[in-house]
């Protein structure tokens, strides 16, 4: 049987998926890859999975490659059943790349796979297996964890320039498990710094000029505005803690999440949903040890030893290394919304290069361009979209009025 040695992973850049699920992407072995790597666990209601294969240390893309053609089901300890299913979620967001600012394009979120697992009982033993490409693959049989309740969520900030902190608190009893896991999803709400008042595209209208815009007041928020946009971001390190030292099953303050001053996620409405899972040790020693060695490294390539491994095995090659540690337990959420009161967001005077705020020069006819006396100014002063990870996907339940 070969022994591998070393297991590469590495972090990714952006996941956006609403359930207890981080987005690190393990990404090849010592020599190839072509691993199965599983992100996700078992838990109440709705099971998440993300599956891909990992890519070696000599393929320069430096990616994963996303599994599309799999099944999965959950097993009981009776041997019952959970069928999953691939979720192919199509949404429909506005192209700020295009020429035309009403441009549409159609995304879909890949590799993604959900099982219906409802309440787990808590005397009842869950296991996954999946099967890929000729392959199967199971996980170890795990009675599902109680995770304690999240009691708070808080943010701080030292003084003025100083970033933002998201911090959790949470206490079990001595009977729950004293290591931890959090997940979190970030939304919030930016604008562009000009109003897109009007907009006739090239051969309109032959009195002006090609693709002409020009901007006022907001008096009228239609859904199709370029003004407003919402950004989502997902974890993307594994954060795990423990109480096991202390006296009490205690985790007071542990920061989640840090925001400079002057990021423009703070600039209107910020909201964080944390997702609290309680895991096993093994988990626990398993997600820390790959972290720590990413952090200590240096590098988004990280050696881990062998040995250090998850609780899932290949059922027809057995010497084929699997990445991932899939844990049963229930999980918990809660959020917070940050408003823009003048206590946490500093804007920024960095104009990118610019001695003046390029957007504010548009009525200087001194200092900008001007087209058949039309002024003109970038794309990104009028289009939200152009901003990180913006678009025109307003959450249902938003609490502002703004479209």
């Amino acid at each position: 049987m070969k022994k591998y040695r070393f297991i590469y992973i590495i972090l990714s850049l952006f996941l956006s998926l609403p359930a207890c699920i981080d987005e690190y992407h393990p990404a090849g072995m010592e020599q190839t890859g072509g691993f199965l790597v599983v992100d996700g666990m078992i838990t109440d209601g709705e099971s998440v999975f993300k599956l891909s294969y990992s890519s070696g240390i000599d393929d320069l893309s430096g990616g994963v490659t996303i599994i599309g053609n799999a099944s999965l089901y959950v097993e009981t300890g009776k041997g019952e059943r959970i069928e999953g299913r691939r979720r192919d979620s199509v949404y429909i967001e506005q192209d700020a790349r295009s020429n035309n600012p009403l441009a549409t394009t159609d995304r879909m979120e890949q590799g993604i796979y959900t099982v219906p697992t409802g309440a787990l009982d808590p005397g009842e033993e869950y296991r996954l297996h999946i099967s890929v490409d000729g392959e199967e693959y199971e996980s170890s049989f795990l009675k599902p964890l109680s995770t304690p309740e999240i009691d708070s969520l808080s943010v701080s900030k030292k003084g003025r320039g100083e970033p933002v902190v998201l911090s959790v608190t949470s206490h079990g009893s001595g009977e729950q498990s004293a290591y931890y896991r959090w997940s979190f999803l970030e939304t919030w709400e930016l604008k562009a710094e000009l109003v897109l008042w009007g907009y006739f595209p090239s051969g309109m209208r032959n009195d002006l000029p090609s693709n002409l815009v020009w901007f006022g007041s907001l008096t009228e928020q239609r859904p199709d505005n370029f003004y407003y946009c919402w950004g989502r971001d997902t974890s993307k390190t594994i954060i795990t803690a423990t109480s096991e030292n202390m006296a009490e099953n205690l985790i007071y303050q542990y920061p989640l999440v840090t925001i400079p001053c002057n990021n423009e996620k703070l600039s209107i409405l910020y909201n964080l949903e944390v997702c609290q899972t309680a895991i096993r040790k093994e988990a626990y020693d398993y997600f820390s040890n790959m972290q720590t060695n990413v952090e200590q490294s240096g590098s988004i390539f990280s050696p881990i030893p062998g040995e250090i491994n998850g609780n899932i095995r290949c059922l027809t090659d057995p010497g084929r290394p699997v990445i991932g540690f899939v844990e049963v337990t229930s999980a918990k959420r809660k959020d917070i919304f940050i408003p823009e009161n003048g206590l946490y967001y500093e804007p920024s005077d960095d104009f990118h290069g610019y001695y003046q705020d390029p957007c504010s020069l548009r009525n200087d006819p001194a200092v900008l361009p001007f087209s058949d006396n039309y002024p003109t100014v970038a794309k990104e002063c009028w289009d939200c979209r152009y901003k990180y990870h913006s678009a025109k996907n307003r959450p249902p339940s938003w609490p502002t009025d703004h479209y």
